[in-house]
């Protein structure tokens, strides 16, 4: 059966506020759903299919998927590290349709449930620590060719993780991204990509003004 996933973006300019624990408790929360409290999401099946999509640098997310050690093997230790959303980016920054298989980047029902247990029906595009330079990357980059299209000439640089969603969006029901503390480029990806935006908060000022300005940005 063809799915058609809900993208919603998990953010808020401020850190320490929850939004990597926000968005892996989404994601298992729902593998343990009853079946009545399913139907309320229109879900048919026993358990919706969900892929985490981590896109801070600090890789908070992947490190709490997949435990410490074993993220750190897979994408810096293997003499084949795993592709991540970084290499996507990449890819999706220089061409719209790069002869890439986004799927060969998501790593497949990984999301720790016990010791040695998985959620069989969590997937994960991991982040990499050098996301952090992606940002830069994306402002200085310009493709050559874009300028004649209607939308302007930088449009595509936020168009990016739309795009690569937008491959995978029929194998899904869920799309969470986890997002970095702050309104850059990488995060106004998620935001055009997204259906629905989450802003957790902790009742303090700061985290107030993170509500109000991601607020302003999407109005």
């Amino acid at each position: 059966m063809e799915r058609h996933a809900k993208v919603i973006s998990v953010i808020n300019w401020k850190g320490g506020v929850g939004k990597t624990t926000v968005t892996h408790h989404l994601a298992t929360g729902l593998q343990h759903l009853s079946s009545d409290e399913l139907e309320l999401f229109g879900l048919e099946q026993s358990q919706p299919k969900v892929l985490l999509v981590d896109a801070d640098a600090q890789c908070n997310l992947s490190i709490l998927c997949l435990t410490p050690e074993h993220f750190e093997q897979l994408a810096y230790q293997e003499t084949l590290p795993i592709g991540t959303l970084k290499d996507l980016i990449e890819h999706y920054l220089k061409n719209e349709y790069p002869q890439v298989d986004v799927n060969d980047f998501i790593l497949k029902a990984c999301v720790r449930k016990k010791s040695k247990d998985v959620y069989e029906h969590i997937d994960l595009l991991p982040a990499h620590a050098e996301l952090i330079h992606t940002d830069m990357d994306i402002a200085v980059y310009s493709r050559p060719y874009f300028k004649e299209h209607l939308f302007g000439s930088d449009i595509y640089k936020f168009q990016m993780l739309h795009h690569i969603l937008n491959v995978v969006k029929h194998e899904y029901d869920f799309i969470f991204i986890d997002c970095p503390p702050n309104l850059n480029y990488i995060t106004q990806n998620a935001l055009y990509a997204s259906d629905y935006y989450l802003i957790p908060a902790i009742p303090d000022r700061l985290s107030s003004y993170g509500i109000s300005a991601i607020k302003n940005k999407v109005l």
